[in-house]
């Protein structure tokens, strides 16, 4: 949460989010990945009886959102 108010705090960030200028350059299909394998890795988790595999999609998960945040911090950073 704290990275993304960073990255909205931005210079560029207004204008990009306002006019469309200033934007980064990354497509946004990696932030639907991203966001799609965090969803699903939290089914698994909030779902599965082993603890393997509950811990796998926990970590999984997490990755998955660090990856969103990190494009997050890139495109508006």
């Amino acid at each position: 949460m704290l990275a993304g108010v960073v990255a909205l705090m931005a210079e560029n960030a207004g204008r990009c989010i306002e006019y469309g200028e200033g934007c980064g350059s990354t497509p946004g299909y990696p932030y639907v990945v991203s966001l799609v394998l965090a969803a699903v890795a939290f089914a698994v988790a909030q779902g599965a009886d082993r603890g393997t595999v509950r811990r796998a999609a926990f970590w999984t998960q997490l990755g998955a959102e660090f990856v969103f945040l990190m494009l997050v911090m890139t495109t508006f950073g």
